[in-house]
């Protein structure tokens, strides 16, 4: 069941500070976070996971031992 404040949430929007979109292993991951109310709520903080994808790609062997490397790794940070 949601909170009774979410009802009050009209609009939000999430910016990272990366041009590329893309972080690794050790980046901070700074933005902004701005939320959009239709009526004042009470609030002591925030949470936020975010999650992403990522894909690496490259080949192994050549001629016809060529082999495509293709793994993906879904990834979540709160």
């Amino acid at each position: 069941m949601a909170p009774p404040w979410i009802s009050a949430v009209a609009n939000y929007e999430i910016t990272l500070d990366s041009e590329s979109g893309c972080f690794w292993p050790g980046d901070a991951v700074t933005g902004r976070v701005v939320i959009e109310t239709t009526q004042p709520i009470k609030c002591r903080g925030i949470r936020i996971r975010l999650e992403g994808k990522s894909v690496g790609h490259w080949h192994t062997g050549g001629g016809d031992d060529r082999k495509d490397q293709c793994p993906t790794r879904l990834s979540s940070l709160v």
